[in-house]
């Protein structure tokens, strides 16, 4: 089952207002992630999330840069393969007996 079905199924999300985190309202009253929080516990749940957002944004930027190299290394290998193509039909239409060979 695709994962946007299995989302849709769940029923409608609201965001806590105390620790801005999203509840599925159907299955959660009290939001899971800061209802038997403190304030000092809510404090490091916070930071553990914006430092967690930090760490997947620089995994984004990361794969972006490979995915770039990949497809820069892409291009210029079909360039290469292309151009010797092109070399040797042209060498074989201009000199048409360097094809035949000689015993």
């Amino acid at each position: 089952m695709p994962i946007s079905s299995r989302i849709h199924l769940r029923g409608p999300a609201k965001k806590c207002e105390r620790c801005g985190l999203s509840r599925v309202i159907a299955e959660f009253d009290t939001c899971p992630h800061c209802s038997d929080l403190d304030d000092s516990q809510l404090t490091l749940l916070l930071d553990q999330t914006e430092s967690d957002h930090i760490k997947n944004a620089a995994l984004g930027r990361k794969l972006f840069v490979a995915a770039v190299v990949a497809i820069f290394i892409l291009v210029l290998y079909w360039l290469i393969v292309v151009a010797l193509a092109f070399h040797g039909a042209r060498d074989a239409t201009l000199n048409p007996t360097a094809s035949i060979s000689t015993r």
